[in-house]
């Protein structure tokens, strides 16, 4: 079942800085100053073309010992998001409880651990983006600019996705950078 509210505008403009804490500044600068859905299917078509056509080997593949491989680099990029969906979600429904921070190589050590292949981590990712992109159809425009408190500082749920698609684009220009291309 589609939902129709997909094809809604939804706020085409990138969060102010007081939604958001200063650290994730990274990200949302290198969003688009544009409609939020379109940026995210874009990005995962684009994102799709990248990790589809890694062998195994590449998507194993580490360019340093103590860094990530492929493989975890995206079990990373996966984690995050649903971390920062359900943060936007829970803001979104009006959640006044302080969400909690992460500690992001603590859940990418788990994630080390698993034994799945490219074939999997990259249907994960395609699945956890479409529950994004549907996610953001299903709030309500107002719902988006609502603010909450994660990690001890303000967050909007707009500023929950942006930082979603500029965390993904971060690490996708690290690995065309160094895994790719080193």
């Amino acid at each position: 079942m589609t939902i129709s509210i997909l094809n809604s505008k939804k706020l085409k403009m990138k969060p102010i800085q007081s939604e958001y804490a200063p650290y994730y500044e990274t990200y949302v600068s290198l969003t688009e100053n544009a409609e939020l859905i379109p940026q995210l299917k874009d990005q995962l078509n684009a994102t799709l073309k990248v990790i589809e056509d890694l062998s195994e080997d590449q998507f194993n593949y580490a360019y340093s010992p103590d860094k990530w491989t492929v493989k975890e680099l995206f079990q990373h990029i996966i984690d995050c998001e649903i971390v920062f969906a359900y943060r936007a979600f829970s803001i979104a429904r009006g959640e006044q409880q302080h969400l909690p921070g992460f500690d992001q190589d603590d859940y990418a050590a788990q994630a080390s651990k698993t034994d799945l292949t490219k074939n999997e981590v990259v249907e994960m990712y395609r699945q956890t983006r479409k529950s994004t992109i549907s996610l953001v159809g299903y709030l309500a425009e107002h719902d988006l600019r609502k603010l909450g408190t994660a990690s001890g500082n303000n967050l909007s749920a707009r500023a929950a996705f942006y930082i979603i698609l500029g965390h993904e684009l971060h690490h996708i220009n690290v690995l065309k950078r160094l895994y790719l291309n080193g």
